[in-house]
């Protein structure tokens, strides 16, 4: 039934908008005005006061009067020429420079310094009137004509020439629009030349090919030229105050957009623009601070490292943007946008700064599809944009490639961008990233080379086709990816101090200077090139120095500039900082973001991996086994896994005190017991778990199951002696992991069988053919499986000496090799062998052949170059740690105590040997030796072990002073070898070690009148002057610094020798005490021979004469302090030792103090490190030496 037209409403055409009134339009609002507003009001006496609504008043129809005024036939007031002109270069100065923000543009006079738009008409220069003639040459007293100048006499020729006037926008309006087939016939008449589109002379085409450029280039390669991209990018422009230009650090002159920059200063000049150059992680710090330099010429420049937890430059940013919100200060909030080329870490950035992920990242170009509104402050928006790729850069196909426009997965010809990839990177690189060799005929370049390239890293990585034919496809996306993900290390060589800039500030700028408007001249060439100082941001700085390189470069690229960092300074926001300035933004704001969080795996129930908790006793034999996926190097981020679909809107039963915050309950969180269900169901699946194992045991007791292992593996073995190189590494990599993952269900039987059919011959052999590289994968691999099985199971095995006899055997073939990465590669192996032996104790015949096999292979290694001395020596002193601990505490306590080296160990007789043979080698080996032996020093005395162990060790030391001193004074001193300060402090702390640990040896009534740590003194004392000899023979290589901790060394250990001394004098009976008087006095005495010397050359530090008068005080404090040890009234007898002693120990203070401290100076210094009682000893002294101050006074 139609409804009734009384019903119905008729729709008034309003739009409807929230917030405003949409029953009545403007115009019916002011006529129900008109008529509510009522009557005019009036006074008493019928004028009226206030008029109605609408309603014209008798002011109005008042004849009109201008009030009379001299000045209305005067000169108007209008600003001069001069004014006007000097008003117009300041403020296109400030106007157009990046640096300065010219606010409040709406009433400045803008249009005085803005372009004229003339457009492509030629002869149409009367629009711009003042640049052909300038006011001053038209009037007043310079005026050079008096007349205009008209190409016509009257106003018929007028129109006659402007009826025929046809400019060349009609003439382009009218031609016709020229389609694909006319392009391909423009030069059909000559001689057909393979030219692309970009090589045709534009001249020889009659009209613009506009669109049509990119017509025949493949989808894959016109990424983020689109009208969809491109209309994102208008978006994030026109909605942005600041826009930021995102940079790639390895290209930044390649990634720049010169096209939109050019837009925005032309026709959106009111905005901002930042150039970061982004990634600064991947190249040397001092590229970064170049090209820093060089683009800061035109627009301010930073520098930055985009990593939610460990980022730089985020503070100098948020500085550098909360400069613009104050700027901005009249608009409610600002928005800062960022645009670039795709992958260059716009939607990264946005994450460092909010510090959490709120923009979808990806190693891949293409992840950002829209833009995004991203609040960062409650002032500051952030906006991201898609990649875009402008097409007036003019790349190539390889260009849009290597700069990561393209995704390599969508490229149907990969290998063809590989030959570039190889100009532009170092060969090195390659080498060391793929662990490849150099061409066989040294080429790199060309299709040649690129071929070589990509099959030798098809056959490292593995990556085969059918009949072991290396894939060149999948390597070179493998070598794209790397490329793009920053793994292969690359950067562009920044331009120089004096080289123009990448981006040209005010290229086409209208020319203020009024000479230039009088068309005088042109700019000469010089004026063109002139350089453009580059700026600073005030208020912003970054040090660069500290930007943490990632990747490795080699040490020619890794030396910068000492002018790149002129201006680094150290003043930028930490990180820290910036978050809590972010912080402190977003208290006020009302509406918070989520946190992000990754959602969790589901655990994998054992419901799922056996069917009903039941295990079937027999597999079928069509099922195959599953393939085993191993999470790989190359993925940046965890794969999100599908969450399961609901099936109920139930929630399931929790507790819920676990996760609510409740008061006073659940404190400790601990989880609450499971219910009686549960815990039956999980003794179901671990008694499935403990039947699968059993079977698997069951299996391996079984002769034939042992006996498929042995032929599947021999068989393996087999084919890691193929002639190719490719199947070799795959079959010996798939023999080691199918050991690795079932070992542990091998016996030891079947372990015994395995090694000295497999993996011994297959050693064997690949030694033997020179396979280096197989060689290298399979001792790896061998020590891998020590790692894991070593304890378990192959230490156990009978013939489990001869199997590491064989391996010592090996590792010496491959020592006369001689091949430097082999040999290398080999000591790692058996290095990470030798730390899994530390973790038990084994048989000495092992010991034996491992330390014959160390000193043979430090005998070969000294033979070959020094590159590899430093791993050597490194081994050996590992070998000599791990006997020394395993050994140590079997010695007897008489062949300990005895200083014979008749009696010493054959182990440590060896490494004497070893340690003083290392005279041919370099300076820097020689340090090594130092620091080497101190390493070893120190591990003795610090390990906890027993009393005897501690003491062989001291008649060890002692010999080793014995001729070290010697050693060191002629290598060193006469061969004048250059060493380190850190190795000669290093040495002295080790050779002082058997001062040190004299009260853990025996009593010396054992040995008579001498002991072993006397002669260790003596060799000390000896050792102090060699020292002191080479530094001063190094004096003008080492610094005053260096010297100095050396010479304070050499305190802290007489300091360390007086406090043993001391607790050995507690000890002794009173009449030995001038025993420890000759030690302590030859201890002084060595002093005053060799450090004084050096000190009164020296501008002593207060503090440092301050801790010397307390180490020589603290030489004699149990003699001085008798009431503390009972020794009796030893200060008055005049001819104790004491006495002497502290006689001797007062003439050494004076020297020090000669001439830098008054002896009123001195005595406060003396009273503050020994006790009151000792100042009678030191008055007497000086009424004896009649020493008196500086009044006179003693």
């Amino acid at each position: 039934m139609p409804k009734d037209k009384s019903s119905t409403t008729k729709s008034n055409g309003i739009k409807k908008v929230k917030g405003e009134n949409f029953y009545r339009d403007a115009k019916k609002a002011s006529r129900v005005k008109m008529y509510t507003g009522g009557k005019a009001r009036r006074d008493p006496n019928g004028k009226i006061i206030e008029s109605a609504a609408f309603q014209k008043t008798e002011k109005e129809t008042d004849m009109g009067r201008v009030a009379p005024d001299r000045r209305w036939f005067g000169n108007t007031r209008v600003i001069s020429q001069d004014a006007l002109n000097h008003f117009r270069d300041s403020l296109a100065e400030k106007s157009h420079d990046p640096y300065s923000v010219v606010l409040r543009r709406n009433k400045l006079p803008m249009g005085l310094i803005q372009e004229p738009n003339l457009g492509k008409a030629k002869g149409m220069a009367g629009n711009h009137i003042v640049d052909t003639e300038p006011f001053s040459d038209t009037f007043g007293p310079g005026a050079q004509r008096k007349r205009p100048n008209l190409d016509v006499s009257s106003f018929e020729e007028l129109g006659k020439s402007g009826a025929g006037a046809r400019t060349e926008d009609q003439l382009e309006a009218d031609a016709p629009t020229p389609s694909l087939d006319d392009i391909k016939n423009v030069n059909k008449s000559k001689p057909a030349v393979s030219l692309g589109v970009d090589q045709v002379d534009q001249d020889q085409i009659p009209f613009d090919l506009g669109d049509l450029r990119n017509s025949n280039r493949e989808a894959a390669y016109r990424k983020g030229t689109s009208k969809r991209i491109w209309a994102e990018l208008y978006k994030v422009i026109d909605s942005s105050d600041v826009i930021i230009h995102v940079l790639d650090s390895r290209d930044p002159e390649g990634t720049l957009c010169n096209s939109v920059l050019e837009t925005v200063r032309k026709e959106r000049s009111h905005k901002q623009v930042i150039l970061v150059i982004n990634k600064v992680d991947l190249v040397p710090t001092w590229v970064t601070a170049k090209w820093v330099k060089h683009l800061s010429r035109t627009y301010p420049t930073l520098a930055m490292h985009s990593n939610i937890n460990n980022s730089f430059g985020k503070g100098a940013l948020i500085q550098l943007l909360r400069q613009f919100s104050v700027l901005h200060s009249d608009k409610k909030q600002i928005s800062v946008g960022l645009i670039g080329y795709p992958n260059v870490g716009k939607s990264s950035i946005i994450n460092t700064l909010k510090k959490k992920k709120v923009c979808n990242v990806a190693p891949i170009p293409g992840e950002t599809k829209v833009w995004q509104y991203v609040s960062l402050m409650k002032r500051i928006y952030m906006i991201d944009c898609p990649g875009i790729v402008p097409v007036s850069k003019g790349d190539s196909d390889t260009d849009t490639v290597l700069k990561g426009v393209v995704r390599v997965e969508n490229l149907a010809t990969p290998p063809e961008h590989i030959g570039e990839l190889l100009k532009r990177v170092r060969h090195e690189y390659l080498e060391r990233t793929y662990q490849i060799t150099k061409p066989t005929d040294g080429v790199w370049e060309g299709e040649r080379g690129t071929e070589d390239v990509l099959q030798k890293i098809a056959k490292r990585t593995g990556k085969l086709l059918r009949g072991g034919e290396p894939d060149q496809n999948a390597a070179a996306k493998m070598v794209l990816n790397d490329w793009i993900r920053g793994k292969i290390p690359f950067f562009t060589a920044p331009p120089g101090i004096d080289a123009d800039p990448v981006i040209k500030t005010l290229p086409e700028e209208p020319q203020v200077k009024p000479a230039d408007w009088k068309g005088k001249g042109k700019a000469t060439e010089h004026d063109e090139q002139e350089d453009i100082p580059s700026k600073q941001l005030k208020g912003v700085s970054q040090p660069i120095k500290q930007i943490p390189v990632a990747t490795k470069f080699l040490p020619d690229d890794v030396k910068g500039h000492e002018d790149a960092f002129e201006n680094d300074n150290e003043g930028e926001l930490a990180d820290a900082d910036a978050d809590d300035a972010i912080a402190l933004n977003e208290e006020d704001d009302s509406e918070e973001e989520e946190e992000y969080e990754e959602p969790a795996l589901e655990e994998i129930g054992w419901d799922e991996v056996f069917n009903n908790g039941e295990v079937a006793e027999s597999a079928s034999e069509d099922e195959q086994p599953k393939k085993v996926n191993f999470a790989s190097d190359d993925e940046d981020q965890p794969k999100k896994t599908k969450e399961p679909r609901k099936t109920t809107s139930k929630a399931k039963k929790t507790n819920y005190y676990t996760t609510a915050n409740v008061k006073n309950k659940n404190k400790n969180k601990q989880k609450p017991e499971p219910p009686s269900e549960e815990i039956e169901k999980k003794k179901r699946k671990s008694g499935s778990l403990h039947h699968l194992q059993n079977k698997i045991k069951r299996d391996s007791d079984n002769q034939a199951y042992l006996k498929l292992w042995i032929d599947l593996l021999k068989e393996l073995k087999d084919l890691g002696l193929d002639d190719k190189e490719e199947v070799r590494l795959g079959t010996i990599s798939t023999l080691f992991q199918s050991l690795d993952f079932y070992g542990h269900t091998l016996s030891s039987q079947s372990w015994e069988q395995i090694i000295w059919d497999v993996i011994i011959p297959l050693l064997d052999n690949t030694l033997s053919s020179g396979w280096h590289e197989s060689l290298t994968l399979a001792l790896d691999s061998t020590a891998s499986l020590f790692k894991n099985y070593l304890h378990s199971n192959i230490k156990h095995l009978e013939s489990f000496n001869k199997l590491w006899k064989h391996l010592c055997d090996i590792l010496e073939q491959v020592m006369l090799v001689a091949d430097n990465q082999l040999v290398s590669s080999t000591l790692k192996a058996f290095i990470s062998i030798e730390e899994v032996f530390k973790q038990e104790e084994l048989d000495n015949d092992i010991y034996q052949v491992s330390w014959n096999t160390s000193l043979k292979s430090f005998d070969i290694i000294k033979s070959t170059d020094s590159q590899f001395a430093q791993e050597g020596l490194e081994l050996l002193l590992r070998f000599i740690k791990y006997h020394y601990d395993s050994q140590g505490s079997t010695w007897d306590d008489n062949r300990c105590v005895e200083a014979d080296t008749d009696h010493l160990t054959p182990l440590q007789n060896q490494s004497l040997k070893c340690l003083a043979s290392v005279e041919e080698h370099s300076d820097s080996i020689m340090s090594t030796v130092l620091e080497i032996f101190s390493e070893w020093a120190s591990f003795a005395y610090d390990n906890d072990l027993v009393l005897n162990s501690r003491v062989s060790f001291v008649a060890l030391s002692k010999h080793i002073m014995g001729n070290f001193t010697s050693y060191v004074r002629q290598y060193c001193l006469t061969g004048k070898k250059v060493i380190t300060s850190s190795s000669l402090r290093a040495s002295l702390i080790a050779l002082s070690i058997p001062l040190r640990i004299k009260y853990s040896c025996p009593p010396a009534s054992k040995r008579g009148d001498i002991t072993l740590w006397e002669i260790a003194q003596d060799h000390y004392c000896e050792y102090t002057h060699v020292v002191l000899e080479i530094l001063q023979q190094q004096k003008s290589i080492m610094e005053d610094d260096e010297q100095m901790n050396i010479i304070i060394c050499l305190i802290e250990i007489m300091r360390d020798s007086f406090k043993v001394d001391r607790r050995l004098a507690m000890n002794e009976p009173l009449e030995r005490q001038a025993r420890w008087e000759k030690h302590e006095v030859k201890l002084i005495d060595n002093f005053k021979d060799t450090l004084l010397p050096q000190l009164r050359n020296r501008n002593l530090p207060e503090t440092l004469i301050d801790e010397l008068i307390g180490v020589l005080c603290n030489a004699t404090y149990p003699y001085l302090n008798p009431e503390d040890y009972k020794y009796g009234s030893l200060i008055e007898e005049t001819t104790s030792p004491v006495e002497r002693l502290s006689y001797y120990l007062f003439d050494v203070l004076f020297d020090i103090c000669e001439e830098k401290l008054d002896l009123l100076d001195l005595v406060p210094i003396v009273q503050k490190h020994i006790i009151s009682r000792c100042i009678a000893s030191f008055e007497r002294y000086c009424c004896d030496r009649d020493i008196r101050g500086v009044d006179g006074t003693r």
